[in-house]
């Protein structure tokens, strides 16, 4: 990450008052970049009362570029008072760096014996989730697409990568879910998230239960999320289940804070009336500082 974006970064998450960050395509294969300059090095010089990330990448790269630049990755990362919250965290298994996710404390819910409707028993926490969905099939051999598509084949699985993301976040939603856990899903979908077929990502996530928070909040047209789409069309997204308390949400202007040829898209959530629980006093970790 150049230093320009690492300032830029800095300045929207102290002007913007951000305690939950998620980014898609970081474009950094991590374990290449020098130490005292990965993502923990750079998030501590912003933070005071620490944080807490989860950092995916492609893993299966067997030489490095000099700039350790690569295609696609995300990261997911609690800042300050937020990253107090912090349970635990996880990323894409495979190794192909598609989504990293952590999950925040909530209230622990214990369910009287003559108690036959609620809520489950058990923790009521927020899973906030980062995921990278590549673009359509194309002929650069180092697209996304094509390196997941060969890691897919050499596993035997046929499907395309674009529907075999899309299914392993429906695998996992329908997991947390099952725990009594909410959802908030950021994303770049490379497709357009207004859409409403029958088989579109939207859709899709519809049928868990979770909605384009910003979407939902405002009537169309929507403004096209990156510089490269010719028509209004946005393909970022965040989605949430019924119960993330989403007060407010919107885009950041084209380039506000860094260069990149996609909006920053921005939600206001009421944290504690979404956790069921008010802010934590003793973590149950101890934040990087």
């Amino acid at each position: 990450m150049t230093h320009e974006k690492q300032k830029g970064l800095v300045k929207c998450w102290t002007d913007e008052r951000v305690g939950i960050t998620l980014l898609a395509e970081v474009n950094l294969q991590w374990s290449a970049v020098p130490r005292g300059q990965k993502w923990f090095d750079q998030v501590k010089s912003f933070t005071d009362q620490g944080h807490f990330s989860s950092v995916s990448y492609y893993k299966h790269q067997e030489f490095p570029t000099p700039s350790a630049h690569q295609w696609g990755g995300c990261s997911a990362t609690l800042l300050n008072k937020v990253a107090r919250r912090a349970k635990s965290r996880g990323k894409d298994e495979t190794g192909l760096g598609r989504f990293s996710w952590i999950k925040i404390r909530g209230r622990d819910i214990r369910q009287q014996e003559s108690q036959t409707d609620g809520p489950p028993a058990g923790p009521l926490d927020l899973v906030v989730v980062s995921a990278y969905r590549p673009n359509k099939e194309g002929t650069n051999a180092g697209s996304v697409w094509n390196y997941q598509r060969n890691y897919w084949l050499s596993k035997g699985v046929t499907m395309d990568p674009r529907d075999k993301l899309t299914l392993d976040l429906v695998d996992l939603i329908k997991q947390w879910k099952a725990e009594g856990c909410e959802i908030l899903l950021g994303l770049d979908a490379n497709e357009d998230v207004s859409y409403n077929s029958p088989s579109s990502f939207r859709q899709e996530m519809r049928s868990e239960g979770l909605t384009e928070a910003i979407l939902r909040r405002h009537q169309g047209p929507y403004p096209a999320t990156t510089q490269s789409r010719t028509t209004d069309t946005p393909i970022d997204g965040i989605f949430v289940t019924d119960s993330v308390r989403v007060t407010a949400g919107g885009y950041l202007d084209f380039q506000q804070y860094f260069k990149s040829d996609h909006r920053g898209l921005w939600i206001d959530i009421d944290l504690e009336a979404t956790l069921g629980a008010p802010a934590v006093t003793s973590p149950s970790f101890q934040p990087r500082r």
